[in-house]
């Protein structure tokens, strides 16, 4: 955390991330999750739905490695 805090780049860099990439990707999840083909089975919506919050979790924690770092 003192590399982070000691550049105000990387501290900006993080901060602009937190707050505009992740309400982002929530959006995007939102818009994304309602776009289903109605003859899908529940296996495929199943597996639409893990792909697609897996890159919203991947997000989250790059970012909370990124702010301990």
């Amino acid at each position: 955390m003192d590399a982070l805090t000691s550049s105000p780049l990387r501290l900006t860099a993080l901060i602009i991330a937190a707050v505009a990439v992740i309400p982002s990707a929530f959006a995007i999840l939102h818009t994304m999750g309602r776009l289903t083909t109605p003859t899908a089975s529940r296996r495929e919506r199943a597996l639409d739905q893990i792909w697609l919050v897996v890159p919203l979790v991947v997000m989250v924690l790059m970012l909370t490695l990124v702010a301990r770092a």
